[in-house]
């Protein structure tokens, strides 16, 4: 279920960018789609924490409304994602139906909401580097000129190496310490994407 549920999310973060949504058969913009599209990321989230959480059917019946929604919202996406939202819906309803209910909760509420966020927030630094590494490598040296161009490199690599090393430090409980990382990471990714919209504007 997990895996349909972040075929999806990252679609509500775009969607939310653009602030152009398809739903229903028809396209909605600006200020109802970001309002939806953030609707949907904060109930795809707490799916996850949720189940993390061991309560798997509140997850499971969120779950449910998720896939519902997803489902008529993907009507004119490809047909890849109108099945993975039907298989959602469909495991949804098979967890409810299959889990007990006097489910005893594994770890607090709280501590599954910041693994989630932390886990969505280390994807998307995963996907950013490969995306830095293959396409926006070149933003340095176009940018920037000898000494200064070297210096872009290193510090796009070396942030990069230290993004590796957050999951490390979240296990060792520096946590803090995992965030800041990703939020440099993610500041730079942002800024160097900006860059190369602005050259190709």
């Amino acid at each position: 279920m997990a895996f349909f549920l972040l075929y999806f999310l990252p679609g509500n973060l775009m969607e939310y960018d653009t602030g152009e949504c398809p739903m229903f058969g028809m396209v909605v913009y600006n200020a109802s789609c970001r309002l939806y599209s953030l609707g949907m990321f904060v109930l795809g989230l707490s799916i996850l924490s949720f189940l993390l959480a061991g309560r798997p059917r509140i997850s499971a019946v969120l779950s449910t409304l998720y896939f519902g929604v997803s489902f008529f919202e993907a009507w004119t996406w490809a047909l890849s994602a109108r099945l993975f939202t039907l298989i959602g819906f469909v495991l949804s309803i098979a967890i409810f139906a299959l889990s007990s209910g006097d489910e005893e909760a594994s770890r607090s509420l709280s501590r599954a909401v910041t693994l989630v966020l932390y886990l969505f927030n280390l994807s998307i630094f995963f996907l950013t580097a490969v995306s830095f590494l293959l396409y926006f490598s070149w933003i340095c040296s176009d940018k920037y000129f000898g000494p200064s161009a070297l210096l872009c490199s290193a510090l796009s690599y070396a942030l990069i190496l230290l993004g590796m090393i957050s999951p490390v430090l979240w296990v060792k409980g520096c946590r803090i310490y995992a965030v800041i990382i990703l939020l440099t990471n993610f500041l730079f990714f942002w800024s160097s994407s900006q860059a190369s919209i602005g050259r190709m504007g």
